[in-house]
């Protein structure tokens, strides 16, 4: 009994794994995970700030940009991105350069045509600068 409860387990741990990365959506090899995500790149450029984050659901997105919350409406079919309007933001305050960043992030975010994730990493690409995203788990 004992060689039968090794094989269950290895047979579970690929289920154990696959519960931890983001629910993927999408058809055959273009299937972008739903989930949180924290962005590590914008345009080319690392990004240093930990709490930019991306919410990705299949009607909306919203997160946390450089200083603001934000949210938008998102119509499209994954990996075709839509943002119906504009985004929607609270108004503090930024400190330093953040404020030119956060509204090159927003811009970048409103002009979203496509996601693709590769690599374990989620890329949005539109009319703005390329923003890439790794998996991001909330603190609680």
């Amino acid at each position: 009994m004992r060689g039968l409860g090794k094989i269950a387990a290895l047979a579970l741990t690929p289920l154990l794994l696959a519960a931890c990365e983001p629910a993927a959506t999408g058809g055959g090899g273009s299937a972008v995970p739903l989930g949180d995500y924290q962005l590590v790149s914008m345009g080319g450029q690392d990004v240093e700030s930990a709490h930019v984050t991306l919410l990705l659901e299949a009607d909306r997105i919203s997160g946390a940009g450089f200083c603001n919350r934000y949210s938008a409406a998102q119509a499209g079919t994954l990996p075709e991105l839509a943002i119906a309007g504009p985004v929607v933001s609270t108004r503090m305050a930024c400190i330093g350069d953040r404020m030119p960043q956060e509204t090159a992030y927003f811009a970048a975010i409103e002009g979203a045509t496509a996601a693709r994730f590769e690599g374990g990493r989620l890329t949005v690409i539109g009319s703005g600068p390329e923003l890439v995203y790794a998996p991001h788990t909330p603190e609680g």
